[in-house]
């Protein structure tokens, strides 16, 4: 069980740090594949554009 929650939170750790530099930033990547799953975020940020910078 403990070793469970602990690779959901180290795969969203990881899908926050793919999102980086998304539009919702690291902290947003990550409370979001929280909430909706890392494998379905880290699909999203897969085949989203990255942010342009200016």
């Amino acid at each position: 069980m403990i070793l469970s929650v602990l690779a959901y939170v180290l795969l969203s750790l990881v899908v926050g740090f793919v999102g980086r530099n998304s539009r919702v930033g690291f902290v947003g990547a990550f409370v979001l594949s929280l909430l909706l799953t890392p494998i379905i975020m880290g699909l999203a940020y897969l085949v989203a554009e990255p942010r342009k910078s200016p």
